[in-house]
C-alpha cells in the first residue's frame, strides 16, 4: 500500500489488512502500489523483559500518519503481552472519521 508522507520505502507491508471490496488489492495495473485499504493492524507481542509504554512507537507514528494522510482509512496498533499469567490484549484506535 503506498506510504504516508515522509517515509522512503517504496511500499508498506502491514500484518493485516481489511478492503472495503472483497476483491480489492494494494497494486495498480503498473505493480505502484496506490490502494488504501480500510482498516489497517499492526501487532506486537511481549514475551519478556520490560518495555516502554503499551504501543510499539513506530506503528502508532505511522498509523498516525497513515489515517491522516487517507480519510476514511483506520489503524488498530495491538499489543498482546505474555508476561503474565493472564493474557492482556491492549488496542489502541486511530481514525481519519
Amino acid at each position: 500500500m503506498p506510504l504516508p508522507a515522509g517515509y522512503d520505502r517504496r511500499a508498506a507491508t502491514k500484518d493485516l489488512v481489511i478492503w472495503r471490496d472483497q476483491t480489492a488489492v494494494a497494486w495498480n495495473a503498473k505493480w505502484e502500489p496506490r490502494n488504501c485499504p480500510w482498516v489497517v493492524l499492526e501487532w506486537k507481542t511481549r514475551r519478556k523483559g520490560s518495555f516502554e509504554g503499551d504501543f510499539d512507537k513506530h506503528d502508532v507514528k505511522w498509523l498516525t500518519a497513515f489515517t491522516s494522510q487517507n480519510p476514511g482509512t483506520f489503524g488498530y496498533a495491538i499489543t498482546v503481552d505474555f508476561r503474565h499469567a493472564e493474557i492482556n490484549g491492549l488496542a489502541c484506535l486511530f481514525g481519519s472519521d
